[in-house]
Parts: structure tokens; sequence; C-alpha cells
């Protein structure tokens, strides 16, 4: 049994890191909590329809953007970082500009699509309107995100995670001059013309930002690199995480409409902060796993995975047992419409309990250098979502949303846990 001081020594080896990525990763968690208070102002003043309509469209808009992104954006920080690293900024510069050249105008066209699209949302009992207002975002958010992470890889990481999570903060100013000068209320297209605005204006600062770092940078070179070749797997795995949410609210919506979906999505957020917990200690504790992995030090790397399990299951222990016996007053908060998702709440943050017992087993996973196993455990917890959505939302609505979205992540955990432990055997681990 560890004691509480052990526990303790284990938070501060994991935050034993660079000051600036801990002040980062708070970062990230404040504007997760802004996203958590946007969600709860739109519930608490339109209801569950309207806030349904604006997570539906938004969730649509964020999946697009991903695809949008070509999965680009990670290969460019592995670019840029390394001709950085190596003095090169001419090679980095030609591979920024090639990266760019490259999903604008795949994200063009994908907004126009959407937008085209936006009147066939009725079909899942989504808004028209919302889904044209979001559309505006696919275009800018990959652009967005490319800046982003070109400052981070410059060594601007406090300001590239600002950036990352400004919208949060530019909706949440929008949210209230609306409601100070209007009536009170607010719609789901007006909203999410809010979180468009958002993602348009943090794009035009971060690029204007980055120019300011790279207009000095020499130009002349070409770039010879094959950009999508390497992109397509961290693209394919990133696209089935976001489509396995969006299938369940799509099924939700076409089965029940939109007041469903908006009950299920408030009860996702609330798990959603959980999960966030946990992935943050993840981030930590990554880079470490990497460095027991380089050297060959597998025992060391099952060690450090421990730890951080104990830790997870300290930071989610209250806000799990929580959401376990007292669902119906954490939604009840947001209104008397989301008392619905009850039982919802409870499978979902039921399911989080296998994420602390599997321990950071993702990053593991992937600081091992087994990405593609990683990329098929996404593909069959994908599958098991749409199976078990169209299976069971018809017959039991929100549970089965509950029932078809945490078995996706329960499925890819303990796959991914059975896989590293056959395979990275050490003696004297357990």
């Amino acid at each position: 049994m560890k004691s509480l001081y052990d526990i303790y020594k284990q938070v501060l080896s994991l935050l034993s890191g660079n000051s600036r990525e801990i002040a980062a990763i708070a970062m990230k968690l404040t504007f997760a909590f802004l996203s958590f208070i946007i969600i709860f102002v739109v519930a608490r003043i339109s209801g569950a329809s309207v806030t349904g309509d604006y997570a539906f469209a938004v969730a649509t808009a964020s999946m697009v953007s991903l695809l949008a992104t070509l999965g680009l954006d990670q290969i460019a920080v592995r670019m840029i970082g390394g001709d950085l690293r190596e003095g090169r900024r001419d090679l980095a510069l030609a591979a920024l500009f090639a990266v760019a050249r490259t999903i604008a105008p795949v994200a063009l066209a994908l907004a126009l699509i959407l937008m085209v699209a936006s009147p066939y949302a009725a079909l899942v009992g989504a808004s028209m309107e919302a889904m044209m207002a979001v559309s505006v975002s696919v275009v800018a958010f990959p652009l967005l995100r490319l800046a982003v992470v070109t400052l981070r890889a410059t060594g601007k990481i406090l300001i590239s995670q600002f950036l990352d999570g400004a919208h949060s903060v530019t909706m949440l100013v929008g949210l209230g001059g609306m409601i100070l000068v209007g009536d009170g209320t607010l719609s789901a297209a007006l909203t999410a013309a809010l979180y468009s605005t958002g993602i348009v204006f943090s794009a035009i600062i971060a690029w204007a930002l980055l120019y300011r770092e790279i207009r000095d940078w020499p130009r002349g070179v070409k770039f010879e690199g094959r950009l999508l070749a390497s992109s397509w797997p961290i693209l394919i795995a990133a696209f089935c995480h976001s489509f396995t949410q969006w299938i369940v609210l799509a099924q939700l919506g076409a089965e029940f409409g939109s007041a469903q979906v908006g009950a299920y999505r408030v009860a996702n957020q609330v798990v959603m902060i959980i999960a966030l917990m946990l992935t943050t200690i993840e981030s930590l504790v990554n880079p470490q796993l990497a460095g027991d992995f380089r050297i060959g030090d597998i025992q060391g790397a099952w060690r450090r995975h421990r730890r951080a399990s104990a830790l997870m299951l300290v930071a989610a222990f209250f806000p799990v047992l929580l959401c376990l016996i007292a669902p119906h007053h954490i939604l009840g908060l947001f209104g008397p419409e989301f008392g619905i998702a009850t039982v919802a709440l409870m499978i979902m943050s039921a399911g989080q309990i296998v994420n602390v017992l599997t321990g950071p087993i993702g990053g593991m996973m992937i600081m091992s250098g087994r990405e593609r196993i990683s990329l098929w455990l996404s593909i069959a917890g994908l599958i098991t979502a749409v199976l078990l959505s169209v299976a069971l939302i018809p017959v039991y609505g929100l549970v089965g949303a509950a029932i078809a979205g945490a078995s996706a992540t329960i499925l890819r955990n303990i796959a991914a846990y059975i896989f590293m432990r056959r395979v990275l055997k050490v003696t004297g681990v357990d």
C-alpha cells in the first residue's frame, strides 16, 4: 500500500520537467475548463435542444477540420523542429510553406462541401443554420493548427498553447456580450457563429505572430520531402477517435432529436474533464517513457507506468465517485432537461475507471514505436462504436449512446494493455 508521502514524491517526480511545459499543460486544463463553462452557459440559457444543435455542429466541424489538416500538423512539428535544431531555417521555412500549400485548398474545399451539405443536417435532427455557421471554421482551423505547431517548434511553447485555446476566451467574451445586449437567449446558429469567429480570430493572430518569427528566415530552398506518405497513419488514427464521438451523436440525433444530443453532450463534457486530467498526466510521463525505451530499460518503463497509474487514480477517484453517486445533481446544475442523461453519465464515468487501471498505455505504445498497432486499435474502436450505436441507440437511447462511446475507449485501452504486457515482458515487473 502506497503512503500519501510516496504519492507526493511521485507527483514531484512527474512534475520535475521543463517549467514551460508544466505551464503549457496548466493552460490546456484552463482552456478545457473554459469550454466546459461555454457548454454550461449555453445549456442554462437555451436548454437541451439548442445545446444539442450547437454541440453537433461543432463536433462535425472539428471532425472535418481534422481531415483538412491531413495529419500534417504533427509532421510539421517533426520536420520544422528538426530543421531548426540543425540551424537550417531555410529548410524549416520551405517545409512550412509546403504544408500550408497542401492543407489550404483542402480546407477550403471541405468547408464548401460542409456548407453545401448543411441542409441535410435535418436527417440527424441537427440545425442547418448552425452547420453553415461552423463551416467557416473549417478553413481557419487547419491553418491555426499549422501556425501553433510551428510556433511551438520555434520554442514559443506558452504562446502556442495560448493560441491553441484562445478561441474559448473569444467565445466566452462574445457570449457575455450577446447576453448583456440581447434578450437573454441564444440560438444554436449564433453560438456556432461565435465559435467560428473565435477560430478565425485566433488564426489571424497566430499567423501575425508567426510572421514576426519567420520574416528573416532565408528563402529560396525547395522542399523535396514526401508529406502525405508519413502523415496518413496519424490522420487515420486521429480521425477514428473523432468519428467515434461524431457517429454516436449523429445516430442519437437521428433517432431522438437534438435535445437528447444536448443532454448526452453535457454528460460527456463532464466526463471529458476527468479524461483530460488523465491525458495530462500521460503527457507528463511520455517524454520519460521515450527515454526509457531509447536506452532499453523496459522494466523502468513499466515501473514509471505504475507510478503514473497511481497518480491517475488519485486524480480521478473523487470526480468519478461523484459522477457515480450524484449524477443527477451534477446534471441538474445545467438545467432540469439534462437529468435524462443520469445513467449515461454514470456509464461514461465508469468507463474512465478502465483508463485509470490501464494507465498511460497509449503513451507507452507510441513511445515504444508501435504506432501502427495503435492505429489498428483505433480502427477497431471505431468499428465497435458504429456497430453498438446502430444496435443500441434506437432501443436504449442515451444509455445505448453511452455504452457505444465508452465501449470503444475500453476496447482500445484493454487491448493495448494486453498487447504491451505480452510484447514487453520483464521479470520482476509485476
